[in-house]
């Protein structure tokens, strides 16, 4: 194949010189013209350190980040291994890679986003140039000035191609792109021939971002030799050209690199690509999150809320030119509410809406002109504790996460948003955004497949759930065989004071969580440590942003803590909004897994179900936040003339006093009658609780039934599906008087199966608990979305749910959602 085509390529010079013996000029121009780049020289690194363009993340970085989601190294190890030296001349670099790159890769000629990376021009150009390091060529010394001219004619004269070629005359090589030529071609005398050609190339002294050809000119002469059968046999150069001509020429032939992973068919995608994600004729509505931006043309989008959310836009303008960015922020009838302009000396502002703003705001971001790509960055947040539900960790290393978003009503939700909030409180991505969930309806997904930016995760420590509380969440998480725990929406607890008692037992335990701060403004908390007796063992202050969250093993009193103890969280201000959370795991039996929210304070509350068989045992935890003792009665409900005589006791809590028992514990003359009823817990004191269901594989733990949480309409959310799982339910009746429910399940497709629907009927203070499948078949169970419990005349019930997986005895579990009024 090689020598037929050296033998076609003799050949058509051959026929050409024939025809052109006498004096005349010729032009030769490629099909494409090459652009201008840069050489990324090695004392610098720059593909890799930044250091010579924008710092980090540098080109290389942008594209781990991308590909691999987190910086691996996989691609920057090896290309500083091998162009990265501080001490090169400044000449050695990647000139030749960026003039094969420019010789055979259309020009990346936009900026673009791509998971909220920007890759600016000189990123996509740095990372064509490090594709082109190995190239498979076509190459050729340039000392024979009739090889050059042979070049010159066939190469970019006939076929429109680029070769590039190293055109210093020192010992120093510096290596450009050849697109074009004139030539002015003497008269044939003998054997001799005198040509005189200026080339034009590309050059590389340019900035990194770049964009077209800064276009260079160099002049050659040299005479040209043929022998008696008009063939081109050898030249000279003549002039200047002797001491300075071109040396080595090179021709791409297949595009290949030394530095191995890098995919051609996505960067080319990335290199041809224009503008941001959000880029739309339209307006595009913002959801929470976090956007790189490129202002290519005038952008506009939309902004809404509900009543007594807070909207917050933070707007930063990122390098790039000099070139002023207005901003406008308008209502829904483009009234104009702000504007502002970033450039180099304001390059951030803030701006928040609050009250009322169920209106539609829009803001518009344009420039004077657009002679060049601008660049800026917004942050939007919403803060609003009515219409917001917090899941408060992200499992990693290999740990599933699953969901379920539940509209318990007839009413469409229509702004449903699930995003991810890093620690301090920060919207990284809205994986679903401004999306509709019709009334009784259920979206279900492993948290993995859904939309996600992969270089986020190792940020990413919570998600919010951005809806009415006509949305109920359930959130599991665990392991493939081992460990179930969850987050659900009806354990939320938020106030300016909560409780963390579930700290280690002992120290074969291990204890994560955090406390967050759920609203728009920062707070000072103090965390004070207990032992379960009660003995202050350490204190501590700590400031906390808006939005953001504080890791509890980052406090540096977390050493100090007691085992068994509890954490006492205050802040200074007593409107503040604070969310916390504890995941225990068990370092013997990595089964035993659970979470807790934190927990607040009331003077009554009810535990719905105990259960001591001899496989469960319910333990109950209480909690005295007092500095004075306190005395809690605890009363089996409904005795009287149900279930035999009234049963009570008192328990006395010292001030600061964490105690765990056992009901039987409790009452040991009343154990017969433990399974048919709930307890009553009331003091004169606030106090705090919670209950733990424990088997010897695994154990769910759940907040204590508060009056806010009885209603005559609750929902179990969503059923555990599949013959390895199994759906626990508890009714429980607080009344004086019996109370009749019905338990109605609704479809997939929203439907109420009112044919399938089941009486209860508890008594005064009774309790009832089923699985699902005492009620219903496998397959009716499997079309089933989630089951509503309605007390017939009204009166408020309470309940509550597990879940379980037979073999590995996983469990987890809360209480029953409260359904809202429509």
């Amino acid at each position: 194949m090689i020598h037929t085509m050296k033998h076609m390529f003799s050949a058509g010079v051959l026929m050409s010189l024939m025809f052109f013996s006498s004096a005349h000029a010729e032009t030769g121009v490629a099909t494409r013209t090459a652009w201008s780049g840069y050489w990324w020289p090695y004392n610098y690194g720059g593909l890799a350190t930044g250091y010579d363009y924008r710092g980090n993340p540098a080109p290389l970085e942008k594209y781990e980040l991308l590909v691999d989601g987190y910086l691996s190294g996989r691609l920057v190890d090896p290309y500083l291994d091998r162009y990265y030296d501080a001490e090169a001349p400044g000449w050695h670099g990647l000139c030749y890679a960026w003039a094969a790159a420019s010789s055979s890769e259309s020009e990346p000629s936009r900026p673009s986003v791509h998971d909220n990376i920007l890759f600016r021009v000189g990123d996509k150009k740095g990372l064509y140039t490090l594709a082109h390091t190995n190239d498979v060529n076509l190459t050729a010394e340039g000392d024979k000035p009739q090889i050059f001219h042979q070049w010159l004619t066939e190469k970019i004269g006939r076929q429109k191609l680029i070769f590039y070629a190293d055109l210093d005359a020192s010992e120093e090589i510096w290596s450009y792109p050849i697109y074009a030529y004139t030539m002015e071609v003497g008269e044939r005398i003998g054997d001799q021939q005198d040509v005189d050609v200026t080339i034009t190339y590309a050059g590389d002294f340019v900035t990194r971002d770049f964009i077209g050809t800064d276009i260079y000119h160099q002049r050659y002469t040299y005479t040209l030799y043929y022998n008696e059968a008009n063939e081109l046999i050898d030249g000279e150069w003549t002039g200047d050209s002797i001491t300075d001509h071109p040396q080595r020429m090179t021709l791409v032939q297949q595009q290949r690199s030394k530095i191995d992973g890098v995919d051609m068919t996505l960067l080319r995608s990335i290199g041809s690509a224009i503008d941001d994600e959000l880029e739309d004729q339209n307006e595009v509505p913002l959801s929470p999150g976090t956007w790189q931006l490129i202002s290519l043309d005038d952008d506009l989008y939309t902004l809404s809320g509900r009543d007594g959310d807070v909207l917050k836009i933070d707007a930063i303008k990122l390098p790039g030119p000099e070139n002023p960015l207005i901003f406008t922020v308008m209502d829904s009838r483009n009234t104009v509410l702000d504007s502002f302009t970033l450039d180099d000396e304001k390059e951030s502002i803030s701006w928040t809406i609050s009250g009322d703003v169920t209106d539609t705001y829009h803001l518009l971001v344009e420039q004077e002109n657009y002679s060049e790509a601008d660049f800026y960055q917004l942050d939007i947040n919403i803060f609003g504790a009515e219409n917001q539900q917090l899941l408060p960790y992200i499992p990693a290393n290999g740990w599933w996460n699953g969901l379920a978003l539940t509209n318990m009503t007839s009413v469409d939700e229509d702004k449903l948003c699930l995003t991810s909030l890093d620690e301090n409180g920060r919207a990284l991505e809205s994986h679903i955004a401004q999306q509709a969930l019709e009334g009784q309806r259920k979206i279900v997904t492993l948290f993995d497949n859904l939309p996600s930016r992969l270089h986020e995760q190792s940020t990413r420590q919570s998600l919010l759930i951005y809806a009415s509380d006509a949305v109920a969440t359930v959130n599991l998480f665990g392991g493939v065989d081992t460990g179930l725990g969850g987050f659900f929406s009806s354990d939320i607890a938020q106030s300016d004071h909560l409780i963390l008692p579930l700290s280690r037992a002992d120290w074969r335990e291990t204890v994560w969580g955090g406390v967050l701060n759920r609203g728009d403004e920062d707070q000072t908390l103090t965390f004070s440590f207990y032992s379960a007796m009660g003995e202050l063992v350490a204190t501590e202050r700590v400031e906390l942003d808006a939005g953001a969250k504080v890791m509890l093993g980052s406090l540096s009193s977390w050493s100090k803590r007691a085992a068994g103890g509890w954490i006492d969280v205050t802040a200074d201000n007593n409107e503040a909004s604070l969310e916390a959370y504890q995941i225990w795991r068990s370092i013997s039996n990595l089964a035993r897994v659970e979470g807790l929210r934190g927990l607040t304070e009331s003077r009554e509350q009810w535990l719905p179900h105990v259960e001591d068989s001899g496989f469960w045992s319910t333990k109950l935890t209480l909690v005295n936040p007092q500095s004075v003792s306190i005395n809690i009665a605890l009363t089996l409900c409904g005795q009287e003339g149900v279930l035999g005589a009234a049963s009570a006791a008192v328990l006395t809590l010292s001030p600061h006093e964490k105690r765990t028992m056992t009901l039987t514990e409790v009452f040991p003359t009343g154990a017969a009658v433990l399974p048919y009823c709930g307890v009553k817990l009331a003091s004169a004191q606030q106090f705090s609780g919670y209950v733990s269901y424990d088997s010897a594989e695994d154990l769910a733990c759940l907040p204590l039934i508060q009056s806010h949480q009885l209603s005559s309409q609750l929902c179990l959310p969503h059923l555990a599906e599949g013959y390895d799982w199994w759906t626990g339910v508890v009714l429980f009746n607080p009344q004086a008087l019996p109370v009749n429910v019905t338990v109605t399940p609704v479809d997939m497709e929203g439907d109420i199966r009112a044919d399938l629907q089941q009486m209860i009927v508890l008594s005064s203070g009774e309790k009832q608990a089923f699985t699902l499948g005492q009620y219903w078949t496998g397959d009716e169970i499997s079309q089933f979305s989630h089951v509503v419990c309605k007390s017939d005349g009204g009166e408020s019930i309470g309940g509550m749910f597990l879940f379980g997986r037979f073999g590995v005895q996983q469990v987890t579990g809360s209480l029953l959602s409260v359904v809202p009024a429509e």
